[in-house]
């Protein structure tokens, strides 16, 4: 299985799934969709933003490219990928490029979001949720790109195309973005791990491998029709990823408060752990046990006395930060020179900037509730730190402050 995630999606749902029965993923033949593919019809009881008299269906889109994104209201992951696709919308705006948002809420529903929230491209509402299930959707975002000649050129999340990616089709060429498959949830089959006896997958798995996927990516959550005897599946996977990138997640906290004494191993690996949804406090653990079993580790908390940044709110409660509308999940997003949460409380952003700073944060601001909120910064080099760079914008953008201290922090040291 190859992960599509260029980022971490870490502490917060990375996609929503549905819970009923999809049925024949494409209809006619029961097969799932793939690249090259024909697409099934577009089936809209409303357009929203477009054009007095636009219709839409694959006769209209004739020779263009059409990118249809799967979303709703509710879902964090889904409003924290609008603002990168309204920069696509941008950017292909006098180019053959449609896009399409498609959601299975009502309209007024969507009317009164959009008085918040702006969305470039259409809106197609398809309350009774057809192309959902023709187009086999498990978990949104979810985005399918149809090329020039009417075939499927990609299926994908929002977050991972980018301008290269639909210059490519627009060309007649690959995308050049990782395949998916429809079902891919993150959560990795039994069968790509161990062999099962007698046909039936194992109730409980926990598997470590050298890896070779291309992208590093790590997911944590539970599939509502992957389930068994003992009820819903919760998985975590880490796929390509170092003892050092996994050791934040592990141990619940950030690579600033990660103390190493010992050489780490080299390497990249997938780390895989499946069992019943209502224990996944102890799946926890035993992630963390396999991790620390397998590679000869030992951990303890201890407080030391270091450089820590604090976050402060002079002027009221922050320019930048607006209380969260209608998602239900959140989502954060930290990428070289941008923090994006949606849905998120104050720590997502303590979390987001200590990994950016590199330098345990803590939070003296004051402030409750859930945010929306983003932060951009010039950030030329991903692995160093652009210090004064990330303050700038946290004071101008989001009205906060961060002043340096000494003061005594918790952190986890590990050893081999």
């Amino acid at each position: 299985m190859k992960s599509i995630f260029a980022v971490w999606l870490l502490g917060f749902a990375a996609f929503a799934v549905y819970a009923e029965e999809q049925g024949d993923t494409r209809a006619g033949n029961g097969k799932e969709l793939a690249i090259g593919d024909m697409p099934p019809a577009i089936e809209l009881e409303s357009l929203l933003q477009a054009p007095a008299g636009a219709k839409a269906n694959w006769d209209a889109f004739r020779g263009n490219v059409v990118v249809l994104e799967f979303w709703a209201t509710w879902c964090g992951p889904c409003v924290g990928a609008i603002e990168h696709l309204n920069e696509m919308c941008v950017a292909f705006k006098d180019k053959p490029v449609k896009f399409i948002a498609i959601t299975d809420e009502a309209e007024d529903t969507i009317k009164d979001f959009l008085s918040n929230k702006e969305i470039g491209g259409w809106i197609g509402i398809n309350s009774n949720r057809s192309m959902f299930k023709s187009y086999g959707i498990r978990s949104i975002p979810h985005t399918v790109i149809i090329g020039m000649d009417g075939t499927i050129a990609a299926i994908t999340r929002p977050q991972m195309v980018q301008v290269e990616h639909l210059e490519n089709v627009i060309a007649g060429k690959p995308s050049g973005i990782p395949a998916i498959k429809q079902n891919e949830q993150g959560l990795a089959s039994a069968g790509e791990i161990l062999s099962a006896n007698e046909g039936q997958p194992p109730l409980f798995q926990v598997a470590i491998r050298p890896s070779k996927a291309d992208a590093r990516h790590s997911f944590g959550g539970m599939n509502s029709k992957n389930r068994n005897d003992l009820g819903v599946v919760f998985g975590f996977t880490d796929e390509a990823m170092t003892v050092a990138e996994m050791l934040p997640t592990i141990y619940s906290t950030t690579s600033a408060r990660i103390v190493t004494e010992s050489p780490l191993p080299p390497g990249k690996f997938d780390v895989f752990v499946k069992g019943p949804g209502e224990r996944r406090k102890a799946l926890e653990t035993m992630r963390r046990q396999a991790i620390e079993t397998t590679f000869g580790l030992i951990s303890e908390q201890e407080l030391r006395e270091l450089d820590t940044y604090v976050l402060i709110c002079k002027d009221g409660p922050g320019k930048g930060l607006k209380k969260s509308g209608t998602a239900t999940f959140g989502s954060s997003l930290g990428a070289a020179g941008k923090i994006e949460c949606v849905n998120s409380p104050i720590t997502g952003l303590v979390s987001r900037l200590e990994s950016a700073l590199k330098q345990p944060v803590i939070d003296e601001t004051g402030l409750t509730g859930k945010y929306d909120f983003k932060v951009t910064w010039k950030q030329p080099d991903e692995n160093i730190a652009n210090t004064a760079g990330l303050i700038a914008a946290v004071h101008e953008q989001l009205g906060l402050d961060l002043k340096l201290e000494k003061r005594t922090v918790s952190v986890v040291v590990v050893r081999r």
